[in-house]
């Protein structure tokens, strides 16, 4: 999979470094919109439905795990990220579907996510 002497197309090189800070700006404008009560900034886009915060917390750590699986040096920093952004799904789709009570999506902006 990483393997040294094979080099990456050119394309691939510069999508590979402009996905994670695409990702991570996402999730950082979620949160700035739920920090200053900003619609445009929840949804991305008016009149869509607003992103939940824990939503747009996966969204930063995918792309800190996209950014630093780039260096080979760094791939333990890469699947640490990795593996929260599976913990948070798993405990997001344990509370859908089994109907833990865990209150995983209200952990960050409760009473904002209670009024909407």
């Amino acid at each position: 999979m990483f393997s040294p002497d094979v080099g990456e197309p050119r394309g691939h090189s510069l999508i590979a470094n402009l996905m994670p800070i695409l990702v991570i700006g996402i999730g950082t404008s979620v949160i700035a919109g739920w920090t200053l009560d900003n619609a445009v900034l929840k949804s991305l886009f008016v009149g869509l439905t607003a992103m939940n915060p824990m939503t747009a917390i996966a969204f930063i750590l995918s792309g800190l795990a996209l950014w630093f699986v780039r260096n080979r040096q760094r791939i333990l920093l890469a699947q640490l990220f990795s593996l929260m952004v599976v913990i948070i799904a798993v405990l997001v789709f344990g509370e859908i579907v089994f109907g833990w009570g865990i209150g995983i999506d209200g952990l960050l902006f409760a009473d904002k996510l209670q009024a909407e």
